[in-house]
């Protein structure tokens, strides 16, 4: 649910009914790319902690998939419509394994399917080494940019 829909007012409706609609649990879907186990399980213990310290309570929608499963055609698609509809979209993996090659040509997809969307990318490495950048692309990809929106990405650090 989004802030204006939270902060909305209706006709005839209490204080205390707007108040409980606005401490509605917020869904954080999160497609998360894994390497192995202990990489999905070191992104899940990372978001369950931010989603904990958050003011309001969220409700995680983790969508898991290991690395190999995005380079197959058979799941390839399925993987991409997943993503377009995170919030966020994860890749995690640990000091000893790395990202397959096959991840970029997926990503490229997403990012196509994400077209005129901000899109954020967090790339979760082992302990103590993330990284996070958010995207965004004109809807029509033939028109340019207008002056007032961001060039081509903005990192966040």
């Amino acid at each position: 649910m989004n802030k204006a829909a939270a902060s909305a007012t209706f006709p005839g409706e209490s204080l205390k009914r707007r108040h409980l609609r606005s401490q509605r649990p917020i869904t954080f879907r999160a497609f998360i790319a894994y390497a192995d186990v202990a990489a999905a399980g070191q992104v899940m213990n990372a978001i369950n902690q931010v989603c904990r310290a958050a003011k309001r309570k969220h409700v995680l929608k983790p969508m898991l998939w290991r690395f190999n499963q995005l380079a197959s055609p058979q799941w390839r698609d399925r993987a991409v419509e997943d993503a377009a509809e995170a919030d966020i979209i994860i890749f995690a993996s640990t000091p000893a394994t790395t990202f397959p090659v096959a991840l970029e040509e997926w990503t490229s997809f997403v990012l196509e399917r994400r077209r005129g969307q901000s899109t954020t990318l967090v790339a979760l490495l082992g302990p103590g080494d993330t990284w996070t950048i958010t995207l965004e692309q004109p809807r029509d990809p033939t028109s340019p940019m207008r002056q007032s929106e961001p060039r081509d990405l903005r990192c966040v650090a």
